[in-house]
């Protein structure tokens, strides 16, 4: 497995974790473990989660408010970052990479080194923490879907009138066509650089879109009686 080199801006919290209570190590794993399981398993109380990591850490960390643990945000933000990592490394295992985790934060030069002697205990939390099963599949699940050569960034929908000219263009325009300018723009896999198209669209081209939009909504709603018994990610839960 290769080194891991772990980035200054998290190594502060991670080492956090080495003071972490037995109790305030198994107060988040249970709150990872309220994140929401299968599509019908879940209740009330269960965090709603979405592919994106960050965001569910901010529903994580919205809904589990009453946890009153130092550096709790900050925590959870570098187990996000070590579940993505983790998740790119399908032949490793948890315990390898806590592992890996431990010999980066022993080589450290700096006052958040990772003792030797203290290794086994700090191992052991983060065990317990990169278990949580429904958490690590946000990860996976995210990884899978920015798997592909250009993903979705955002989309701007500009709107503008020409003008159209009869043959005496001293007389002013004769009409006005109303036209639309779909911007997309979407960050590239292999560069990670940021790139945008434009495309432009009349108004039936806005109704066509409109309809194909609302057909992919409908065939993912569709997928929830096949797979109910499957997390199903990729569709917004149905309000009550």
């Amino acid at each position: 497995m290769a080194k891991l080199n772990i980035p200054e801006r998290y190594r502060s919290s991670l080492s956090s974790i080495r003071s972490l209570s037995e109790q305030d190590v198994q107060e988040i794993r249970s709150i990872l473990d309220q994140v929401a399981p299968a599509q019908s398993q879940r209740s009330d109380s269960d965090i709603e989660i979405s592919t994106d990591p960050r965001a569910t850490l901010t529903a994580v960390t919205t809904t589990a408010s009453r946890a009153h643990i130092t550096n709790f945000k900050q925590i959870l933000e570098v187990l996000v970052t070590l579940y993505e990592i983790k998740s790119q490394r399908d032949t490793t295992t948890v315990e390898e990479f806590v592992d890996a985790v431990c010999d980066a934060m022993e080589g450290l030069d700096s006052e958040v080194r990772l003792p030797h002697e203290q290794r086994a205990d700090f191992a052991g939390k983060l065990l317990t923490l990169l278990n949580a099963e429904v958490f690590a599949l946000v990860a996976k699940t995210h990884d899978l879907a920015t798997e592909d050569e250009r993903t979705f960034c955002h989309a701007r929908i500009l709107t503008d009138l020409r003008p159209v000219f009869g043959p005496n263009i001293e007389e002013g325009p004769k009409a006005m066509l109303a036209m639309h300018t779909l911007k997309l723009a979407y960050h590239e896999q292999d560069s990670q650089k940021h790139r945008s198209f434009y495309v432009s669209l009349g108004a039936e081209d806005l109704q066509a879109l409109k309809k194909i939009i609302q057909r992919a909504e409908d065939k993912a709603k569709t997928l929830n009686a096949a797979v109910n018994n499957i997390r199903l990610f990729g569709i917004p839960r149905e309000k009550e």
